[in-house]
C-alpha cells in the first residue's frame, strides 16, 4: 500500500518539526524535502492547506494555528509509527 510508503519516506526523512501561527515547518535530510512533501500530500491530512518544499526544509501552510498544532502532532505521530 502507498500509505506504507508515505509512512516510511516521513519516518526516514524528518528531522524536526516546529509550528508558528498557521505554518509548520519541517526540516528533512538534505534532498528528502520534495519527497517528504509529496509523502504528506499523499496521505491527506484536513489541515493541510499548501505546501512548498525546497533542499532540506517544507513549509507547510494549514487552515489555523490549531490546525498547525494538530497537523504537527499528527505527523509526530507517524514518526513514531512501528511498520511491519
Amino acid at each position: 500500500m502507498k500509505t506504507f510508503k508515505y509512512i516510511r519516506i516521513i519516518k526516514e526523512t524528518i528531522k524536526s518539526l516546529d509550528a508558528t501561527k498557521n505554518l509548520l515547518i519541517i526540516k528533512t535530510q538534505s534532498g528528502m524535502a520534495m519527497a517528504t512533501a509529496a509523502a504528506l500530500d499523499g496521505l491527506v491530512f484536513n489541515e493541510f492547506v499548501g505546501s512548498l518544499a525546497g533542499d532540506d526544509a517544507i513549509f507547510v501552510a494549514t487552515k489555523d494555528d490549531d490546525s498547525a498544532m494538530l497537523l504537527m502532532n499528527k505527523i509526530d505521530v507517524l514518526m513514531r509509527k512501528e511498520i511491519k
